[in-house]
């Protein structure tokens, strides 16, 4: 895997997009953080590009419908998360 820089607040918490590649090129995960907290939209990816899966934090807390992908791109689970 390839390392990518990823932006950090003034408390040296991570904040903003984050992201991380495959050697590929191709994503292996990408979503933000808000102070140090998972926040907002998150996906990861398998290798060939495909979703592997997705779903939302609220503050570092999953929240919502999530997906489980498999490597061919069909649904493989799906759970909601209420908090």
């Amino acid at each position: 895997m390839h390392d990518r820089s990823n932006p950090y607040n003034k408390k040296h918490e991570p904040h903003g997009l984050w992201f991380n590649c495959y050697e590929n090129g191709n994503y292996e995960y990408k979503g933000l953080y808000t102070n140090g907290k998972m926040h907002g939209s998150w996906e990861w990816y398998w290798a060939n590009g495909k979703l592997s899966s997705k779903g939302t934090f609220n503050m570092g807390h999953t929240q919502g419908f999530w997906t489980w992908y498999h490597e061919n791109g069909k649904i493989d689970e799906t759970m909601f998360y209420a908090r």
